[in-house]
């Protein structure tokens, strides 16, 4: 695993963690609603997908720069 990879990751890893940390979440965990979604779950589901993509990607951009 090379240096950038490991960056990368550690820096998506804190990136999660500032998103899901409960200063955070108290900023949409307000009784308003999108659609018919509460904001709070919306973004809750919102940066958990974005992780898993971003997590997604760089594994993915890496595995290709290794071939």
């Amino acid at each position: 695993m090379n240096t950038n990879r490991k960056i990368s990751l550690v820096a998506l890893c804190v990136v999660a963690i500032v998103l899901f940390n409960t200063p955070f979440l108290s900023i949409f965990n307000k009784p308003t609603f999108i659609g018919s979604i509460p904001v709070f779950y919306g973004f809750l589901f919102g940066a958990w997908l974005l992780i898993i993509g971003a997590t997604a990607w760089l594994l993915r951009q890496s595995e290709a720069e290794d071939e």
